[in-house]
């Protein structure tokens, strides 16, 4: 007779009894089970670290691997569902999204970004330590910065796009907002640096002035450096922005979330606005 979930203890151990069990690999069971809770796995996991990645975020996920299986046993031996790799994958990395920002919510980088693109678990910032107070640089002269930003209701929703354009003496020269309508938290990010491109290339100051764009989402720097680390659903949004600097200087880089407050103010207007809104003055 099989023992019940309570009887399991805290519900990491596997079930005895007279249930037909699918031989399935990672489903862990008798032998397979006791070498887990001999500590042999986590031994040899904890000295496989991966050279990009944080060994607070691997060890995480060893134990967000074992729970999502656990979980998907129970689906399998219980509901009667069908073992599906691609989708214990899935649940493993979105269940290590979530703990991570449950562990690190100072971090910039998204669920949605984690569980969407599994590289961006390298971007995350795990330090415990309180972030000192970083002070926002105005550009150099012979420059313009473009600070951009893009806000969401929620992962994927109704979304804003905002950003503010700076010179030398850090004075405000372009601001603008939009709604984009319905996309996820990236594309956002990616549609607000596009549309600053966009407004540079026509305006005076083009002709004159290397461009410098700023965002705070490192994993949209990364994929505008390194072409070969762009997903294929988010490829031809960044080529698009690609080919609209291809005759200008320019280049892009991240600053810090709370260094970029006037572009997230005005992304998150933008949600909501029914007449795209931008506004030029002049130089002094």
């Amino acid at each position: 007779m099989a023992r019940s979930s309570k009887e399991c203890g805290d519900g990491m151990f596997p079930f005895e009894g007279n249930y037909q069990i699918p031989p399935y690999p990672i489903l862990l069971d008798g032998k397979q089970a006791q070498m887990v809770y001999s500590h042999e796995l986590i031994k040899v996991w904890a000295h496989s670290i991966p050279p990009t990645l944080h060994a607070a975020v691997w060890n995480l996920s060893l134990f967000s691997f074992l729970w999502s299986c656990w979980l998907f046993r129970n689906e399998i031996v219980f509901n009667g569902i069908k073992w599906d790799s691609a989708q214990l994958f899935d649940l493993c990395i979105l269940r290590l999204a979530w703990w991570c920002k449950g562990n690190w919510p100072v971090s910039s980088i998204t669920v949605n970004d984690l569980a969407s693109c599994p590289l961006s678990f390298k971007f995350l910032n795990c330090s415990s330590a309180k972030q000192s107070k970083i002070a926002w640089k105005p550009p150099s002269k012979g420059e313009v910065k473009f600070t951009t930003d893009g806000a969401v209701n929620g992962s994927f929703g109704e979304a804003g796009i905002g950003g503010c354009m700076w010179n030398e003496w850090s004075r405000c020269l372009v601001i603008f907002s939009k709604s984009v309508g319905v996309v996820d938290s990236t594309t956002a990010e990616i549609l607000a640096i596009k549309e600053a491109i966009s407004i540079f290339r026509i305006s005076r100051w083009a002709t004159k002035y290397k461009l410098q764009i700023e965002t705070d989402s490192k994993l949209v720097v990364e994929w505008f450096t390194n072409l070969h680390s762009i997903p294929s659903i988010f490829k031809q949004l960044i080529l698009s922005c690609l080919e609209l600097c291809k005759d200008l200087e320019w280049q892009i880089s991240h600053i810090p979330r709370e260094c970029n407050s006037c572009a997230d103010s005005l992304a998150k207007r933008g949600i909501h606005r029914l007449v795209d809104y931008c506004e030029v003055w002049q130089d002094p």
